[in-house]
């Protein structure tokens, strides 16, 4: 019995440890993040900014099932992006609704027979159609139903620019989100990744301002999505939510495309350019853009919620186990995935225990948890509303007190809700993993 409590009171102290050592890491990556945001808003004051008449064409491909409420304002917003160079290229994925009619009728497109270069696994495409919108190539192709894997490699076949974006039929870009994001490319031609940032546009019209999304749980993500791409990300951390990358068109073909077999899609392809890299001796040169922006939908029930975090987290295990690159990689993955998330929980329950029983001081130990609370609300708050003061932008009291609610429950409820997500990604499934959603719903 002496040992049992002996190890609760180690485990509750080694627990506090852990979230002093969290709040640490936390402070010095939004400071550093704030820092990186203030510097980008005085380039932009001060117009010092890359200026080139050359844009690098891209090809904006889109997999779409079943989404012919959303698909049509999706591509009304990609013409209306504020680039030269690029093209549209859409697969419908064997929708079974009025997808592929309503984009025929809506952009005037001709059926055509067109032949494709099969470079990558892919199966016979039934129809193809084409069509111009001011001077924006949009091409749709429709296919039995194969899966988003399959259908974004007929995407790649399919298109004739240098690099590629994916992105789902319920994201929204940016309208200079391609202008910044080719940036590092003009500067460095070897770039093989560039990836841009995430912003939650549940229900939220206001896309370019930086207003929180209706709905608690949509609120909290949106936080979330801000603290990671502005802080955490430049860390580089394994995601913990979705990303938006461009990728060096022939590269990714000289690997094999997405695998067939996936999980993770725009991580585990990351992934595997990294390893391609190292394999033929060449540099793996990629960058983080913050200023790079897309807006995607996001979970609004907790049952939708635990089910992508859980995909999630399985994405990012598998994909680095079956990627790996070196002892670190192979350990790495079950430590952060697997073991991380089975001693949060343990220190967790150790905590409870230890109070209930009175083994470790109550009162300060509530202190302390309230305290870490606030402080990390405070830290989430701050870079959240720093984009305001940057942009001198007038926040009321009541709306601050809205933020500042709104990431305690963040801190708390959310956080925990993703480690429940986690720990449900370890009980073994009846079927195989499916791939995960990046439309979040």
């Amino acid at each position: 019995m002496d040992l049992f409590r002996t190890g609760l009171i180690v485990m509750s102290y080694l627990f506090l440890l852990f979230l002093i050592i969290y709040s640490i890491y936390l402070f010095f990556t939004i400071l550093i993040g704030f820092i990186g945001l203030y510097r980008k808003s005085s380039y932009r004051r001060l117009n010092s900014r890359l200026n080139s008449d050359y844009d690098i064409p891209i090809s904006i491909l889109i997999t779409t099932h079943n989404h012919e409420k959303v698909i049509v304002n999706t591509i009304d917003n990609l013409l209306k992006l504020k680039y030269k160079a690029y093209e549209i290229i859409i697969v419908d994925d064997g929708s079974s609704d009025k997808t592929t009619d309503l984009l025929v009728r809506h952009l005037r497109m001709k059926k055509i027979n067109r032949p494709i270069r099969k470079q990558l696994q892919i199966k016979d495409i039934k129809e193809v159609y084409e069509g111009n919108h001011d001077f924006v190539k949009i091409t749709l192709v429709k296919k039995e139903f194969c899966g988003r894997i399959e259908s974004l490699n007929t995407a790649i076949d399919i298109a004739t620019y240098p690099y590629i974006t994916c992105i789902d039929a319920t994201t929204t870009l940016a309208q200079d989100a391609l202008v910044n994001i080719v940036r590092p490319i003009l500067e460095d031609e070897e770039m093989l990744v560039c990836s841009g940032s995430v912003r939650v546009s549940n229900k939220n019209e206001k896309t370019k301002s930086y207003f929180l999304p209706r709905g608690v749980l949509s609120s909290m993500q949106a936080l979330e999505y801000n603290r990671y791409f502005l802080a955490e990300r430049r860390m580089n951390t394994a995601p913990v939510v979705k990303t938006f990358n461009l990728f060096k068109k022939d590269v990714v073909i000289a690997i094999g495309g997405f695998d067939l077999n996936s999980f993770g899609e725009d991580y585990e392809l990351i992934l595997k350019l990294k390893a391609y890299s190292k394999k033929q001796g060449i540099s793996y040169v990629s960058q983080y853009v913050p200023e790079v922006v897309c807006f995607v939908e996001v979970p609004n029930t907790v049952m939708k919620f635990l089910h992508q975090k859980s995909n999630q987290n399985r994405v990012v295990v598998h994909s680095n186990l079956k990627n790996k690159k070196s002892v670190w990689d192979i350990l790495y993955a079950p430590l952060s995935g697997w073991v991380g998330p089975i001693l949060e929980l343990l220190g967790i329950l150790a905590i409870i225990l230890a109070c209930y029983l009175h083994l470790i001081d109550v009162s300060g130990t509530i202190i302390f948890l309230i305290s870490y609370t606030i402080f990390g609300a405070f830290l989430t708050f701050y870079i959240f509303t720093a984009r305001f003061a940057i942009e001198l932008e007038t926040l009321s009291f009541f709306r601050k007190i809205s933020i500042f609610s709104t990431a305690v429950l963040e801190m708390t409820i959310l956080k925990l809700l993703t480690l429940i997500a986690k720990i449900f990604s370890l009980l073994p499934k009846k079927s195989e993993i499916r791939p995960i959603e990046k439309k979040g719903n």
